[in-house]
């Protein structure tokens, strides 16, 4: 079976270059106790159907909150 998935440049990302199905984050930026932190602009979000979050404190985090306000 072929697959599409890719995994891009982090710069591609934060400049809003990059439009995927899901972005994911596994890494620790928005954990509390820097809750307000997230590792994408919320600007970029929309570019996105699904954005998946690993960091379990806060449940809803910088990043979720951004998604859920750009329709994701």
């Amino acid at each position: 079976m072929a697959s599409d998935a890719s995994i891009v440049d982090w710069t591609e990302l934060q400049a809003g270059n990059v439009t995927a199905d899901v972005l994911a984050n596994s890494t620790s930026i928005g954990m509390a106790p820097k809750a307000e932190e997230s590792p994408e602009p919320a600007s970029t979000l929309k570019n996105f159907g699904l954005v998946f979050d690993a960091v379990y404190t806060p449940v809803w985090t910088r990043l979720l909150l951004d998604a859920k306000t750009q329709g994701c």
